[in-house]
């Protein structure tokens, strides 16, 4: 009985061979010179697929991260406000730190999170305005405490004309630390209707403007005492005198600062200018004892400043002027495949030296510098397909408003690669391969038809034992029963190991691909928290798990051993429990 069936089949098996062959061979050839069959953007739909640390952030289940940050930063702010009150720097300082990390993460996952237009983007943006605040508070503070330490050995000393720098710069500051409070306070009502918007807790940033008019009330006493005790002690030369003055009072960016006085009672020319209360220049003086500086303002904070002169153990009076922020206007457009160019006006000035920010689906590719005309070029690194890029202007060093681009999308096109001569060969013979079996192919199957006759035909005697044999082969081909979870044989779990030491995220990524595809999600890749969630809506172990999953994946923290470990026993016993 075999033979009859071998007989049967072994005339038309090499033909079928040879023609599978040909098939093949047939669709590989146009890539035998570029092998790149499959690449991670062939799948992505748009710039934000074609990276899984993107995908990432694609989520819209997110209040249980950005909210309790909220309400960090608030505390923050609180308890470093409290340490500046009772002087204790070395506290304030570590809670300053705390707190600008915090507003960097929340920045971060409003533009991740493609939340610019929403109410968070006005709520960072008045953040932002307290952190440049609490910044200057904290310096400026400090220094302020710091002169009294610098009165003591000046005194010691018996050096007079050091005792009367230390008053000056005591002047400026005080002035300067009163502007930083009104400025922080000048936005609390504003930020505390938006928060609640949120129901997020305002009481501690409530207490921490509170705690800043108390501060600016303290220097302002320890300077009016400080200012009486060096004036009682230290007899000013009445021979000697510096007058100083200066317009406008209020200047933008581009407008010139003129800055003039005189000097008289002295042989002294040389004239020092204090620009909150650090050397700013050394003017020299005419004949006659006048001095005169233009400074066309350019890189310097808006807010207001101080300014006194100093010759000889002499001071001006304290002057001051206020520079106030201008609009600003951010071009960009798209200059070749992977090239940008752009311009930065303040109103219809040029911008110098400026630094813009270049996004791409929230993450900064490039940082190009402006000439002196405004504009700036950059070239960036992009992989092929489809790109969404943004310029911003956002630096605080500047007297200039935050300046924004509209999006830009670039497409860049997969590069046509030149073929070498190991190329052509290698398709010259391929070719010659697929005519050789071909040509075989064809002459074997016209021999084939012409030596087949109706007599060689074999008869197949018995067909019942032959569909039994077939139906017990389909039979034994049945497939095996699935086996229960092992974490042993796991392989979610050793790729989560693989990774935990040099890529955490993306370690708990795979994970969370496990429990995705095990709630029956048919693609894990796409999938977010939210969609578990409402699968599992009565599962406290897995929302746990995944308000965990969410703090690495979009807050940017890295948990301790302790709750990694807890990580991976909660998602064992998920899967156990619902294997």
């Amino acid at each position: 009985m075999n033979d009859k069936k071998q007989k049967r089949t072994t005339p038309f098996r090499l033909p079928a061979i040879a023609v599978a062959a040909f098939i093949c061979l047939l669709l590989i050839l146009p890539h035998t010179a570029a092998p790149a069959l499959y690449t991670p953007e062939m799948d992505a739909e748009t710039d934000l697929h074609d990276r899984v640390s993107v995908l990432r952030q694609a989520t819209q289940d997110n209040s249980g991260v950005i909210l309790p940050l909220m309400d960090e930063i608030f505390s923050s702010s609180g308890t470093l406000v409290l340490n500046l009150e009772l002087k204790d720097f070395s506290s304030a300082e570590r809670d300053l730190d705390e707190y600008l990390a915090q507003s960097r993460q929340f920045d971060n996952l409003v533009v991740r999170l493609d939340m610019s237009q929403s109410d968070l983007e006005e709520w960072r943006r008045l953040n932002a305005q307290n952190k440049e605040d609490l910044l200057e508070l904290f310096n400026d503070t400090r220094r302020f405490s710091e002169l009294e330490q610098l009165e003591i050995e000046y005194r010691d000393a018996d050096n007079p004309d050091m005792l009367y720098s230390v008053m000056y710069e005591g002047e400026a500051l005080k002035s300067k630390i009163k502007e930083t409070v009104a400025s922080y306070e000048s936005r609390s009502e504003e930020m505390v209707g938006v928060s609640r918007q949120f129901e997020v807790e305002t009481e501690a940033y409530e207490e921490s403007v509170e705690g800043t008019r108390t501060i600016s009330k303290s220097v302002e006493e320890e300077q009016e005492e400080r200012s009486a005790v060096i004036q009682r002690e230290v007899a000013p030369r009445s021979d000697l005198h510096i007058t100083l003055g200066l317009e406008p009072a209020e200047v933008r960016y581009g407008d010139t600062l003129n800055i003039s006085g005189r000097i008289s009672g002295t042989d002294q020319r040389v004239v020092s200018l204090y620009l909150d209360s650090r050397i700013y220049k050394n003017l020299t003086a005419t004949a006659e004892g006048t001095f005169l500086h233009r400074e066309q303002i350019k890189k310097i904070g808006s807010g207001m400043h101080t300014l006194y002169a100093t010759s000889d153990g002499k001071f001006s009076d304290v002057v001051s002027f206020r520079v106030i922020s201008r609009n600003t206007t951010l071009s960009l457009t798209q200059s070749g495949s992977r090239n940008i160019t752009g311009r930065l006006l303040a109103d219809d000035i040029p911008v110098s030296g400026a630094p813009i920010r270049i996004l791409s689906a929230g993450r900064q590719i490039a940082t190009p510098k402006t000439t002196p005309d405004g504009s700036y070029t950059a070239d960036l690194k992009l992989a092929e397909g489809e790109h969404h890029i943004t310029a911003i202007f956002d630096d605080t060093a500047y007297p200039l408003l935050r300046g924004e681009s509209e999006e830009l999308l670039i497409i860049v096109d997969p590069p046509e690669e030149a073929r070498s001569l190991e190329d052509y060969i290698a398709i010259f013979l391929s070719a010659v391969v697929l005519i050789v079996i071909g040509a075989g192919g064809v002459w074997y199957l016209r021999r084939r038809s012409g030596t087949v006759t109706r007599e060689t035909i074999p008869v197949i005697d018995d067909p019942p034992e032959i569909i039994a044999e077939s139906i017990e082969e389909r039979e034994e081909e049945t497939p095996p029963i699935p086996e229960e979870f092992d974490p042993s044989t796991d392989t979610t779990l050793s790729t989560y190991h693989a990774l935990e030491e040099s890529d955490y995220p993306a370690a708990l990524r795979s994970l969370f691909l496990g429990l995705a595809k095990e709630t029956g999600i048919d693609t894990p890749l796409t999938a977010t928290a939210g969609d578990i969630r409402q699968r599992r809506s009565g599962d406290t172990d897995l929302h746990a798990w995944l308000a965990a999953y969410e703090l690495v994946l979009y807050g940017g923290q890295i948990p301790d051993a302790e709750t990694r470990q807890w990580c991976v026993d909660t998602y064992q016993r998920l899967r156990e429990d619902h294997a």
